[in-house]
């Protein structure tokens, strides 16, 4: 009865419509998106970069990156030139979290130079509605905190966690800006897909 009450609750916590848990503003690009990114006060949530065309080992070891679908050779390329541009725009990155998985810290260092590890954000086996309600408890309170005034803040993690929150199918490198509402909510305001960064002008 218990895993029945808990499969309900989790089905309804996970296809609540995504407009309820974020508003959505017209779309931030270009210049407008840098200006406010380099104003602080947003989070950067990113799916690591392009990976191998592997799965991950049955029984992934999050310390042992061998068990693991990793970063391709195009994916740490892709990160790195992203880090560049991040260096070279001068956005203002506070706290960097990533998933766990070799692929998220990996891409976070690459970009960002440091991540910060947090178990909740790590890739699901089994993507059924518990899982997705479980990634969105955890990923949730890193999207509605406010960053430090006039930084930014960053969370690395897998496709799966993002849309269990934002409900956006995003792509290997993508990214989704969210500016937090300090009521305990957010509102999406851009989208960078990883070819954007190199359109993105200093």
């Amino acid at each position: 009865m218990i895993a029945v009450l808990r499969a309900a609750v989790a089905a309804a916590f996970v296809f609540v419509p995504a407009a309820s848990w974020a508003q959505q503003a017209a779309p931030l690009r270009g210049a407008a998106l840098v200006d406010a990114l380099r104003g602080g006060g947003y989070v950067i949530l990113m799916r690591h970069a392009a990976t191998e065309a592997k799965v991950d080992a049955p029984t992934v070891d999050v310390a042992d990156c061998t068990t693991q679908r990793n970063l391709s050779p195009e994916g740490r390329a892709t990160a790195r030139a992203i880090g560049a541009r991040v260096t070279a725009l001068a956005l203002p990155i506070a706290d960097v979290k990533a998933s766990p998985f070799c692929r998220a810290l990996e891409s976070a260092r690459l970009i960002f130079g440091r991540a910060d590890p947090v178990a909740g954000l790590h890739e699901f086996a089994v993507k059924d509605a518990a899982a997705s309600a479980d990634a969105a408890a955890a990923l949730r309170p890193l999207l509605v905190a406010s960053p430090p005034a006039g930084k930014d803040t960053v969370v690395v993690t897998h496709g799966f966690n993002v849309k269990s929150v934002t409900g956006l199918d995003v792509l290997e490198g993508e990214a989704v800006v969210v500016k937090p509402d300090a009521h305990g909510g957010y509102t999406i305001v851009g989208d960078i897909k990883a070819d954007d960064w190199s359109t993105f002008t200093t």
